[in-house]
């Protein structure tokens, strides 16, 4: 089992270094040096020297990756949250779930998953990528400073306001897709694929109207949750790896640059998500679930959203939904730091043995 899962890595690996292959001016490697190696066990002068001198594209990549792989795990616990928030009716998550396997069958729970799929690959490549430029700005070179609490929120304000045009287009896709339902009763798609559902937004409520609806509400809850989002994260990895250099009872001798293991880093991830969901940053993401799978004319911004579900429905409307969301919160991002990370360990040609385990 060990040495399949090491063969494994080395097939992922190679594959990561043959897309690399695609983008000439980043393709080379340079020479490998001794440098400091960060929190999460990374050769700094070896990530630059792979680039070119230039980190941003494994970050893309590592990030498309973790986004794809993170939501496609857990996409029918999100289909469950949005039609919740929109949907006064149902009596939690499993009720959600039961009734459309009845209506619709299983297939009903992956509605819309296409446009998610490539949205949080595409948003979580700039989100990472936004990160990492921001945390360079601060470090100004020096990679061997820690970077204070401050300047982590602001680096990841600024992922967050980077990643938001593009997490509104493909949020409001799915919305549409999850909670409208077509013709001909059941519950069905109001339309065949995400394609199709953008091209008809388009035509039926013009460009903006039809794809960024909603985009206030993104832009607000984006910014504070991203500004908490990686800071949590980055302070979760110092801890748990301070936590397993002092308590690990291995003969191997582990230096203070060792990665942390598997079960860590999803740890890490999974906190860092849940967290960033808890209120008020989830009474934000009702908002924005509402405006964005509404007909056209129901609410004509995130003030009036607001107004107008707490007339009809009361102050419980903005937490419906909130146990399911954190319970999906958990597994979705510890799945994408966990597929972000190994990622880019295997771009930056990083010895894995510390995630994988020991040949027999």
């Amino acid at each position: 089992m060990a040495r399949g899962a090491r063969e494994a890595s080395d097939v992922w690996q190679g594959a990561c270094q043959r897309v690399l292959v695609l983008f000439p001016p980043y393709a080379g490697q340079a020479q490998r040096n001794e440098a400091v190696q960060d929190d999460h066990g990374y050769n700094s002068e070896d990530i630059d020297g792979a680039m070119g001198g230039n980190p941003f594209l494994h970050e893309l990549l590592a990030g498309t990756v973790g986004g794809v792989f993170g939501i496609t795990l857990i996409f029918p616990l999100d289909t469950a949250k949005v039609r919740q928030q929109a949907y006064p009716h149902y009596k939690g998550p499993l009720d959600v779930i039961r009734s459309m396997v009845r209506e619709g069958g299983i297939g009903s729970l992956y509605r819309g998953l296409l446009s998610p799929q490539a949205g949080f690959g595409v948003t979580f490549a700039i989100s990472f990528a936004g990160y990492g430029q921001g945390t360079r700005f601060f470090r100004e070179g020096n990679t061997e400073r820690d970077l204070t609490l401050g300047e982590m929120t602001a680096a990841g304000a600024w992922a967050g306001l980077l990643q938001s045009p593009s997490r509104q287009v493909f949020e409001r896709v799915k919305s549409v897709m999850q909670v409208q339902k077509g013709g001909g009763g059941g519950d069905k798609a109001p339309y065949k694929w995400s394609g199709e559902c953008v091209v008809q937004l388009v035509k039926k409520e013009g460009l903006y109207n039809g794809l960024f609806r909603g985009l206030d509400a993104t832009v607000l809850r984006e910014l504070p949750q991203f500004a908490v989002y990686y800071p949590i994260y980055e302070l979760s990895i110092r801890a748990l790896k301070e936590f397993h250099d002092t308590s690990s009872s291995s003969t191997r001798k582990r230096s203070s640059s060792t990665p942390l293991p598997p079960h860590l880093l999803l740890l890490a991830g999974g906190i860092a998500g849940t967290l960033q969901w808890l209120p008020p940053f989830y009474c934000i993401d009702v908002l924005k679930s509402r405006m964005q799978s509404a007909l056209p004319g129901v609410y004509s911004s995130v003030w009036d959203c607001a107004k107008k579900s707490y007339q009809t429905e009361g102050i419980g409307v903005f937490f419906r939904g909130l146990p399911v969301a954190l319970i999906r919160a958990f597994p979705l991002h510890a799945c994408i730091f966990f597929g972000y990370e190994v990622t880019l360990a295997a771009l930056h040609d990083e010895e894995l043995g510390s995630i994988l385990p020991p040949p027999e």
